[in-house]
């Protein structure tokens, strides 16, 4: 029969094929074959749509790096497959010496930083890669402390992606009798965030890294931030402040 074309980023994992003799003199036949998955995402020739849509294909995917394709390029990302259901593309991550240079740069500004260059302490992708990963393909954003989501369940939030790709400040009611914006769930120090009003700020007029202003929590020093913009105070005790820790951003 014709040969048929399977396009990488779109193809069914089984297919089925009718096959009728070139004399007509027998009857076709119908039969199934699989395409192989294995190599999804592990090669710049079979690169998957994000770390999410690669599990979706090959449920046996390991933490590491993996190809995708977003924003009009093929690249490799970090993919968390394990964590609260895996499927997390890693778009930035920054040590708190660096925090200088991250911290008036939301996800909606192109500030690019090692992105083809995997490390924990100074990465970051670039605008159009991050929304060729976010736009249609994310609903959600994780942020942790430490590469090792074991290390970081006292320090670490989930939400609604629309917190890094919109513009939005103030408080959003994560607790007291709030409103529970954008879904958010997680811990700051230990303490349930859901049992405070947090203030959440991102892109805002001057141009701030997304962040919780954690005053409402005990022991909080002045303007002490989580997980972003950390210009006021340095707290020891948040991970994301440690010298041996970082601030990692994931979309899934």
């Amino acid at each position: 029969g014709d040969a048929v074309a399977i396009d990488a980023l779109g193809f069914d994992e089984t297919w089925t094929c009718e096959v009728t003799p070139d004399d007509g003199t027998e009857p076709g036949t119908t039969g199934t074959a699989s395409y192989e998955t294995d190599c999804y995402g592990t090669d710049a020739t079979c690169p998957g749509l994000s770390c999410l849509d690669i599990l979706d294909t090959n449920p046996d995917s390991t933490d590491g790096l993996h190809w995708v394709t977003a924003g009009g390029e093929t690249f490799e990302v970090y993919c968390d497959m394990t964590t609260l259901g895996g499927g997390w593309t890693l778009v930035e991550s920054f040590n708190v010496a660096f925090r200088s240079d991250y911290n008036r740069q939301p996800f909606t500004v192109d500030f690019p930083r090692n992105e083809d260059s995997h490390n924990w302490d100074d990465y970051r992708l670039s605008l159009d890669r991050f929304m060729g990963l976010v736009e249609g393909r994310s609903t959600r954003v994780h942020a942790r402390c430490d590469p090792d989501y074991d290390a970081s369940r006292d320090d670490y939030f989930v939400g609604d992606v629309d917190m890094i790709i919109a513009s939005s400040s103030g408080s959003i009611g994560l607790g007291g009798g709030g409103t529970g914006m954008f879904n958010v769930s997680g811990f700051i120090r230990g303490y349930a965030m859901n049992d405070y009003d947090l203030t959440w700020w991102h892109d805002a007029p001057h141009g701030w890294h997304p962040h919780f202003e954690t005053g409402a929590i005990p022991a909080s020093g002045w303007s002490e931030d989580a997980f972003g913009w950390a210009d006021g105070d340095l707290n020891p005790d948040h991970p994301c402040h440690q010298p041996s820790g970082a601030s990692l951003w994931f979309v899934r």
